[in-house]
């Protein structure tokens, strides 16, 4: 018998791996299944109301991007927590980023590839804007 095993502890755990689980499977019920049993329709067990863990989206009114000075000023964000997020295309795990980024000139600044996002504790990533988005939105003056 290998030296390993003569430990009572070891041998205890090397028995418990060989013996395995000898529950027997249960069948698989489904939300719908459930809420027909207790008399529901679907349509009234699922919720009609938006996920309180989605993002929002950034209120474009509030955001402006000025292409000449390449400056994008942000809004203070009120949730506790909550972050910008800046995604470039050579950062893809994004840059947070408080009231003001000012774009290098050595960098690709490309409308479409430059997301801005909300990000917060407990909530999912909101929804991108584009620098594109921005531009069309009308805000563009300085701050």
């Amino acid at each position: 018998m290998p030296k390993f095993l003569l430990c009572p502890r070891r041998m205890a755990a090397a028995m418990l791996l060989m013996a395995g689980c000898d529950a027997a499977p249960r069948p698989a019920t489904s939300e719908s299944t459930s809420a027909e049993s207790a008399g529901l329709r679907v349509a009234e067990v699922l919720p009609t109301q938006a996920d309180p863990r989605d993002g929002a989206r950034p209120d474009l009114s509030q955001l402006s991007y000025d292409p000449a000075g390449r400056r994008l000023h942000v809004y203070p964000l009120t949730e506790r927590g909550a972050r910008w997020l800046l995604v470039l295309p050579g950062f893809p795990m994004g840059v947070p980023l408080e009231g003001e980024f000012v774009f290098p000139t050595a960098m690709d600044c490309d409308l479409d590839q430059v997301q801005l996002f909300i990000i917060a504790p407990n909530r999912r990533a909101g929804t991108p804007v584009t620098l594109r988005d921005i531009l069309e939105s009308g805000t563009t003056a300085q701050r």
